[in-house]
């Protein structure tokens, strides 16, 4: 499962190795930075079966596993 941000790097980062031209590779560079200080996602876990990942998705998950407390 992958983020937008990571996605994002990814695009960038490909483009990065594909760009000829000195000043595109230099502006896809400054690019990359920005991205780096995105903030990150916070995780979270799910307290019924113990999957961790974006609050929005584990929210909207099909939970199947019962927590055994």
């Amino acid at each position: 499962m992958s983020t937008r941000v990571e996605e994002l790097r990814n695009l960038l980062t490909e483009a990065a190795k594909g760009a000829i031209d000195e000043d595109t590779k230099d502006h896809i560079e400054v690019a990359l930075t920005l991205v780096e200080e995105l903030p990150q996602p916070t995780l979270v876990e799910c307290p019924v079966c113990g999957r961790t990942g974006l609050p929005e998705r584990i929210v909207n998950h099909d939970c199947e596993t019962v927590a055994t407390d």
